[in-house]
């Protein structure tokens, strides 16, 4: 007769904000098979007392269980997963007597069925002067891989006792399960401790049933630990990556998997060391084109971070799983590349009151991004207006990017955007070291120089090509008087004086502070700025002119 069966209904949620409905079907509880129980009075008992095979029980209907231990005590009993089809009944009771009891396991899964088998524990007495004290251990071991180490460990009164006194099994999946040959070890507080080598092929808790024999007289001891089998968890070769100083980083960092199954990315977590002094939580996904729950498939951990400073960082990640296991840890190469940007040394003539200065109408733009970035150029006058895009550029694999534009006029503010191949965009950042670029095609020529006398100003005559006045002219900064004792002052302002007649020659007045020339000597004019060149069309740096300064 086959089972019955039971249909639920339950909503799914795959996608946030998204429900689908689904049909879940369980099947009632087969029979049930009782393990053989062995447990000393007055010593906690812990194992898994029976299993049941379901050919299709599902979460959503989880069988329940509860144990009659036959000496009129009972109590509830939980159901763990053995397998995807294999379920186990794990119990803890003390027996306050010795002897042997009828023990019944009852079972209720689905459709409100139930199934009861029956077996038999056998108590020893409790322990007494000269018999074997058996302790449980805990053991944590990783599917696949070999696990060496102590099943349990035990003590015995009897004085002169050595490990050669003992011999040792392990039943390393179960009171059903083969048993191994064990090996007895002492320490150095006087105690023994059982060790064995298995390799576990499936995950989940286990039960580890250890008997011990002492030889001279054949006492025996037997107790059960606990096991946690772990998935094996293993990672991809890690590929650097590369992120942009003061942008968001955001991206897949390591792909990972565990045998023999990968599982839900909410079965694992990740921590983040990113190099640079700080530390933060990883999200996991599924990795793209591959199936989370099934072998060889990858699981993906992503971060987000903000680098501060440009430079080479190396990113640590280690990733846990829920059930426990040895974790992994991967060391990812990063590469934080500064986005920058401004004239190019070839398209610059110097700079002059904060301004870059170029002479170039199509000059060229140069800087750096993260490799394979597009960089996004854009212009704004200085007297206002608009952004208007100047040029999109790619960044070589060195992180270079350079790019001729123009025709170019006038004075304006250079920004520039970078987005990073499959990254986020940049803010809008100012380039060229913040400075306003200036294109100026006919420099000031200086001609002369000269002090007005009874007064604390210098004259300074020069002329424009084309009549405009140069980034630099009017700036204080641009000018200084060197005495002959080496000081050297700087004019208080400056201005240009009205023109005379048609002439294209023009004069400047500087003022310096009252008092300044107190007396008679010859002193020299540095005049310096971007694009400034002598009497003979020469540029230089700075333009020395002689000045003669004089009592009233």
């Amino acid at each position: 007769m086959r089972p019955e069966r039971q249909k639920t209904v339950r909503p799914r949620r795959d996608v946030p904000g998204r429900l689908r409905f689904e049909t879940l079907e369980a099947r009632a509880v087969p029979a049930l098979v009782v393990n053989p129980i062995a447990a000393v009075a007055g010593v906690q008992l812990n194992m898994r007392i029976a299993e049941f095979a379901v050919g299709d029980v599902t979460a959503p209907v989880s069988p329940t269980a509860a144990v009659d231990w036959g000496d009129g005590r009972s109590g509830p009993a939980s159901v763990v997963p053995i397998t995807s089809s294999t379920y186990g009944v794990i119990a803890s009771t003390t027996f306050p007597n010795a002897g042997t009891f009828a023990v019944k396991v009852t079972v209720t899964g689905g459709a409100d069925s139930t199934k009861t088998a029956a077996g038999e524990a056998v108590v020893s007495p409790a322990v007494g002067a000269g018999d074997l004290i058996p302790t449980a251990t805990s053991i944590a071991a990783v599917v696949g891989q070999p696990f060496r180490g102590a099943a349990a460990t035990f003590s015995d009164p009897t004085a002169g006792a050595k490990a050669s006194d003992y011999t040792a099994t392990i039943q390393w999946e179960g009171a059903t399960s083969t048993a191994t040959a064990g090996t007895v070890v002492a320490d150095s507080a006087g105690n023994f401790h059982v060790e064995g080598d298995f390799t576990y092929a499936t995950t989940g808790p286990k039960f580890v049933v250890t008997t011990i024999r002492r030889t001279r007289d054949g006492a025996v001891a037997q107790t059960t630990s606990a096991a946690q089998v772990a998935a094996a968890l293993r990672s991809s070769t890690p590929t650097p990556a590369t992120a942009t100083a003061g942008s968001p980083f955001t991206g897949p960092l390591l792909r990972f998997s565990s045998a023999p199954e990968s599982g839900a990315a909410s079965d694992y977590g990740a921590t983040i060391d990113w190099g640079d002094g700080t530390t933060g939580a990883g999200t996991i996904a599924a990795t793209a084109g591959a199936t989370a729950d099934a072998p060889p498939a990858y699981l993906t951990v992503h971060g987000t971070h903000i680098y501060t400073a440009a430079g080479p960082y190396t990113v640590t990640i280690r990733v846990e799983q829920a059930g426990g296991g040895e974790p992994i840890t991967a060391k990812v190469p990063m590469t934080a590349y500064a986005f920058t940007g401004g004239l190019d040394s070839g398209s610059l003539v110097g700079t002059a009151a904060g301004v870059s200065v170029t002479n170039q109408t199509m000059p060229v733009l140069s800087g750096t991004a993260e490799p394979g970035a597009i960089v996004a150029l854009t212009m704004r006058r200085l007297g206002g207006g608009d952004p208007v895009g100047v040029a999109d550029v790619i960044a070589d694999a060195s992180g270079r990017w350079s790019q001729t534009v123009g025709p170019m006029g006038g004075a304006f503010l250079l920004y520039g955007v970078s987005t990073p191949a499959g990254g986020v965009p940049s803010p809008p950042t100012l380039l060229n070291g913040s400075r306003p670029i200036a294109v100026e095609l006919n420099p000031a020529r200086i001609l002369a120089a000269g002090r007005r006398p009874g007064a604390d100003r210098v004259t300074v005559t020069y002329s424009v090509g084309d009549g405009t006045t140069p980034v630099g002219l009017t700036s204080a900064g641009s000018y200084s008087v060197r005495l002959a004792d080496g000081h050297a002052v700087a004019p208080a302002s400056v201005r240009i004086a009205p023109a005379r007649g048609r002439s294209t020659a023009r004069s400047l007045v500087l003022t310096f502070p009252r008092g300044t020339f107190t007396r008679r000597e010859a002193a020299t004019l540095a005049v310096s700025f971007a694009g400034a060149q002598g009497a003979t069309g020469a540029p230089a740096d700075p333009i020395l002119l002689p000045v003669r300064l004089g009592g009233r």
